[in-house]
């Protein structure tokens, strides 16, 4: 007698998991219906590094033979005792390339090229961010120059230089723009001071 009600709450359960298992499988179906794809392939994955602002993948620095150097006057930028003035950096190479940092520079006089003075203070090239040239386009440094005349004549000694030589960020070939200015040829008397690129 007490049979049947056994019986027929296992048909019950029975019915009941064969509904559940078809639900899962319907769910399944609808997920893959359409597409076979199945994880991605990390072998085949772009792995390449992020061009980093500013740039693109594949620029390289700029170097010296692929620039030229002029100077220009910073509109508004002379003073009693100091000029303000920019040095211009014009990507000549049929490539775009980057600078960052300031660079270095120095008084030279004579046919020899042969140095006057300290070299200029230069900003930390961290300071700066990376500024991407295109062929034709320029970047520029502000260059700030201390009048000699700043300086008793004794503690300077000043002598007429030739121009500058310049070293673009990061570049150790020279280069040299024509700028004749009285330089200080004692040491520890600072004139130049050359800002980052731009």
């Amino acid at each position: 007698m007490t049979q049947q009600p056994t019986r027929a709450r296992a048909l019950r359960r029975i019915a009941l998991t064969a509904a559940v298992l078809g639900a899962t499988s319907a769910l399944a179906a609808c997920g893959t219906a359409g597409s076979t794809a199945g994880p991605p392939d990390v072998s085949t994955m772009d792995t390449q590094p992020v061009a980093m602002a500013g740039t693109q993948a594949g620029d390289g620095l700029c170097k010296a033979a692929s620039l030229e150097l002029s100077l220009h006057p910073e509109e508004g930028g002379a003073g009693m005792n100091q000029n303000h003035l920019n040095l211009r950096f014009t990507n000549t190479s049929a490539t775009a390339c980057s600078l960052q940092g300031s660079p270095g520079v120095s008084f030279v006089a004579g046919d020899d090229g042969h140095q006057l003075g300290e070299p200029a203070e230069r900003v930390p090239a961290e300071q700066g961010t990376l500024v991407r040239i295109v062929p034709g386009g320029y970047a520029q440094s502000p260059l700030t120059v201390v009048n000699a005349g700043v300086y008793d004549e004794t503690e300077c000694q000043p002598a007429l230089s030739r121009g500058l030589r310049v070293y673009a960020p990061g570049d150790t070939a020279a280069m040299f723009v024509p700028f004749e200015q009285d330089a200080c040829t004692v040491a520890g008397r600072q004139q130049l001071s050359a800002d980052v690129v731009r």
